[in-house]
């Protein structure tokens, strides 16, 4: 099955502003804006990654059946989470 990639591009690009530009006005610390937008940029790209179609495995090698950009995706997401997260824990204690 082919996928109109691009479409989905275009959709996620337009999702994205539209959750950022919703949170913009809570998002009042320094970087958290940006670490947001990381997470889901990561996020979408790592979910549409799962219809791209593959013409090789040489053009696009898989480790553990996720591909390279997938897991780039996941080490931003598991990064921008940490950065989210861990200030939070710390004003907690």
């Amino acid at each position: 099955i082919r996928h109109p990639v691009a479409l989905y591009l275009m959709l996620k690009g337009l999702l994205i502003f539209l959750v950022l530009n919703l949170l913009r006005n809570k998002l009042k610390k320094p970087g958290r804006f940006f670490f947001f937008f990381l997470f889901f940029y990561s996020l979408t790209r790592f979910l549409l990654d799962f219809t791209r179609s593959v013409e090789t495995s040489l053009s696009d090698p898989h480790y553990l059946s996720l591909s390279v950009p997938q897991w780039i995706s996941l080490a931003i997401i598991f990064i921008s989470v940490l950065v989210m997260i861990i200030p939070r824990l710390k004003i907690r204690r």
